[in-house]
């Protein structure tokens, strides 16, 4: 097993996950970030909005991550370039994770 260290102090990797391009991508709760990391290494981080507390991730149909932005009660939907789309809850909702549903 390889050990790649997280670039950014404290950032608490939460979820990880091995996604549809090989890659293993995961969240980091104690920053407003989330990375990836290939077999060669190093480790890419990709920054989220300001007080995001990112939490559960899954990849989408649409080759996207969503993630659980649970500091800022919505879901990040983040490109694997980088971009970033926030969709709002309603309801003061804090989101803890994200996972598929019904097609």
């Amino acid at each position: 097993m390889t050990v790649y260290p997280v670039p950014t102090a404290a950032s608490s990797p939460f979820a990880i996950l091995s996604a549809f391009d090989n890659q293993g991508w995961f969240s980091e709760s104690g920053t407003d970030k989330s990375g990836h990391v290939d077999q060669s290494g190093p480790i890419t981080e990709f920054s989220l909005p300001a007080g995001a507390g990112p939490l559960g991730f899954w990849p989408t149909a649409v080759g996207t991550f969503a993630i659980a932005a649970h500091g800022t009660g919505s879901i990040v939907e983040l490109s694997t370039t980088g971009t970033v789309t926030v969709h709002p809850l309603t309801d003061s909702r804090l989101p803890y994770d994200v996972t598929t549903g019904p097609t």
